[in-house]
């Protein structure tokens, strides 16, 4: 949960510790398309803008994924910005 300006790490609840967040890479060219994120990679979730009046949250990310059933298949997320209305 997040309540105010800050970084944090991104928090997955699941039975198989198989996180629910997934990234596809439509580019064809590569045997693996589907990435992964677990607690066992990094991650940080950096809110550099929050309010609550105008219902407004800003931030940047970064984040590892993986695809466990492709060798050497890490893909590293880094510079990601949004810009959001909740």
């Amino acid at each position: 949960d997040v309540y105010n300006t800050g970084v944090y790490k991104f928090s997955f609840k699941s039975i198989s510790d198989k996180s629910i967040i997934a990234f596809y890479d439509a580019n064809k060219n590569r045997p693996c398309t589907a990435y992964y994120h677990d607690s066992l990679h990094k991650s940080e979730l950096n809110i550099t803008f929050y309010d609550t009046i105008n219902r407004i949250i800003s931030g940047t990310f970064e984040l590892d994924v993986t695809n466990y059933n492709c060798e050497d298949s890490i893909m590293h997320i880094t510079d990601g910005r949004f810009d959001v209305r909740y």
